[in-house]
């Protein structure tokens, strides 16, 4: 599992949003004490869900030959990944309610959605780093610093 499963989009929630002016970098840099926890459980969460996978895998490749505990393991695994996945859900969708975007689950990455020369643009974070440190504009791989002016 080295994708993520919330790539970056246009559509939240279903519905377009309206971007006006978007997130202040200084805004942004004050939201990073709660996403950072947000991120760290949606990585926690994200690795869980990858070894319980790898696991049913191999549960499953070996059910013929399973004994009882390994047999009820099997079992009891579908409603762990179920529990983890509707958990994982519920932490991205806490990101979508402050307005921001996982862009990559395994690097932590969330994007800032604002507005920079008149063009829809994010600041970039990545789980590990101090503070916000990038931007790009909306579907453009492009980074750039952040400097004064952002």
């Amino acid at each position: 599992m080295s994708k993520s499963r919330n790539r970056n989009t246009a559509n939240v929630g279903g519905r377009r949003k309206v971007l006006t002016g978007g997130i202040s970098l200084e805004q942004a840099q004050k939201m990073l004490p709660l996403v950072r926890h947000i991120v760290a459980d949606i990585q926690t969460r994200w690795n869980r869900l990858s070894n319980l996978e790898a696991e049913q895998l191999d549960l499953d490749r070996r059910k013929r030959s399973l004994d009882w505990p390994q047999r009820s393991r099997r079992y009891e695994i579908a409603e762990e990944i179920a529990q983890e996945t509707r958990a994982l859900q519920e932490a991205v969708a806490e990101l979508e309610r402050l307005d921001l975007v996982l862009v990559d689950a395994v690097h932590g990455e969330v994007a800032f959605p604002t507005v920079l020369r008149n063009r829809r643009a994010y600041f970039l974070w990545r789980a590990g780093e101090p503070e916000v440190k990038n931007w790009c504009y909306a579907h453009d791989p492009g980074r750039h610093p952040v400097d004064k002016e952002n």
